[in-house]
C-alpha cells in the first residue's frame, strides 16, 4: 500500500512539473517567463539555452509520467537513477 502511494504521488508530481514546464517553453516562445526573479534571471544567463533546458525538463517529466501510467516501473527506476546522474 506504501509502495502504490509513493508511485502516486510521484506521478502526480512529475505531472505538475511537466505541465509547468510546458507552460514555460510555451511562454518562452512569447518572449514571457512564469519566474521574473533575480535568482531565475541569473541561472538563465548561465545556461547555453533557456528554451533548450525547458525543453529537454519537459521532454524528462514527461517520459516518467508516461511510464507510471504504464507501470513500468524498471524503466522508472532507471530514469530515475539517470536523473540523479
Amino acid at each position: 500500500m506504501k509502495k502504490q502511494f509513493a508511485y502516486s504521488t510521484a506521478f502526480a508530481i512529475s505531472f505538475i512539473f511537466f505541465s509547468l514546464l510546458l507552460a514555460e517553453f510555451i511562454l518562452s516562445l512569447q518572449g514571457k517567463s512564469l519566474c521574473t526573479t533575480s535568482s531565475c534571471l541569473t541561472v538563465d544567463a548561465l545556461s547555453l539555452s533557456h528554451r533548450a533546458m525547458v525543453l529537454l525538463g519537459a521532454v524528462y517529466f514527461g517520459l516518467f509520467s508516461l511510464l507510471m501510467l504504464k507501470r513500468n516501473y524498471l524503466l522508472i527506476d532507471a530514469l530515475s537513477m539517470s536523473g540523479v546522474c
